[in-house]
């Protein structure tokens, strides 16, 4: 799918309100109000880039469970995380000045869509889409 598919809605609601779309850290935005410093297009070239980011394949971002997001946001803010090689989940973070190390079983994050070995800040992983599950629909979803 590419961004022109994927962002139609977004682009269309920008331009019918006389707006010009810009993109800032992957997200669409108004380009009145962003800095282009901040937008990910070149400076002086952005029409150029406009035109080349729409015909560009999305990038689709990994998706987690609610229950997962929970976990993860449980974490302190300097928490990150990878998949080690014992198969299970390290998370790594600081309490004071203490670095604390531990290693979850599996099971807690058996699908969480990341490379072994390489270590993830959980404020990132935060930012990727969350999928509602039945009992979260019951509930009211979540807030991020």
């Amino acid at each position: 799918m590419k961004n022109a598919e994927k962002y139609k809605d977004q682009i269309l609601d920008l331009c019918e309100r006389g707006n010009r779309p810009a993109v800032k850290n992957g997200k669409v935005v108004k380009c009145s109000e962003t800095l282009c410093n901040d937008c990910d297009f070149e400076i002086f070239k952005c029409a150029v880039d406009t035109i080349m980011w729409l015909y560009k394949e999305a990038e689709e971002k990994p998706v987690l469970t609610t229950r997962q997001y929970c976990l993860l946001k449980s974490l302190p803010d300097s928490a990150r995380v990878r998949r080690s090689k014992n198969a299970g989940m390290e998370i790594e973070y600081r309490q004071t000045e203490t670095l604390i190390s531990e290693v979850i079983i599996d099971k807690v994050f058996p699908d969480l869509p990341i490379e072994k070995d390489l270590w993830y800040e959980v404020a990132d992983i935060l930012e990727w889409d969350v999928k509602l599950q039945g009992e979260d629909l019951k509930a009211g979803g979540i807030t991020k």
